[in-house]
């Protein structure tokens, strides 16, 4: 499922309600079986009138992952920003320069503003400072600078630590961030996945649109 939630620069709820049909229109040939008006709110903003429409979308096929979230939004936007709630990896296990390291699973959430990466890394440890050292490895065997932001026990699981560290970004690009954590892991899911843009190549009164995807492979 997909929900899709959009501006309209309209003083008419009908006109809203042909957009929305052109949208469903438009990505039923290849992504979506059906979709369906979940809400339509009126706005006054400034003596100005407007419509914002929320569209659920049953989908096809799952999004399993971003190049097929990509491959829908070509259909709606020339130009998009990405945004998620987090970004996880499950349990693996390696040997960096003869240190054994065993991960039960990392977490990360982006900073937009200060364009960083701030992952938590669920290690097993026998101390808080090899724990430390251990992340200290992995961050730097695959050449990345990094802050650290402090280290705690994670009591639910014996002989676990929690490792808090914070990446630096060029910039503020899925795929920038993408390079970053496959650099640890080959395997990430994220966790509200949504699209945003300031325009929709199918109407001109489309002001605003994002596109929410619940999980998708990184």
């Amino acid at each position: 499922m997909i929900i899709l939630k959009y501006r309209v620069n309209t003083a008419l709820k009908e006109q809203t309600i042909q957009v929305s049909k052109k949208i469903i229109k438009a990505l039923e040939s290849s992504f979506v079986k059906s979709g369906t008006v979940v809400a339509n709110d009126k706005k006054n903003e400034n003596n100005s009138m407007y419509y914002v429409t929320t569209l659920e979308l049953q989908t096809k096929h799952e999004i399993i992952d971003v190049d097929m979230a990509k491959e829908i939004l070509k259909t709606l936007c020339n130009k998009y920003a990405w945004g998620f709630s987090s970004v996880h990896a499950g349990k693996f296990n390696a040997s960096i320069n003869s240190v054994d390291i065993n991960i039960h699973f990392i977490h990360a959430e982006h900073d937009n503003k200060q364009k960083t990466l701030n992952c938590s890394f669920y290690i097993n440890s026998v101390s808080k400072i090899d724990a430390t050292n251990k992340v200290k490895t992995i961050i730097k065997h695959v050449s990345l600078s990094f802050n650290l932001l402090g280290v705690s026990e994670y009591f639910k699981i014996d002989g676990c630590f929690i490792v808090d560290v914070e990446i630096p970004l060029r910039i503020n690009s899925l795929d920038v961030i993408r390079d970053v954590l496959t650099r640890f892991f080959s395997d990430w899911r994220l966790t509200g996945l949504e699209a945003f843009s300031e325009g929709c190549v199918l109407d001109d009164n489309i002001t605003s649109l994002s596109v929410w995807f619940k999980e998708a492979k990184l």
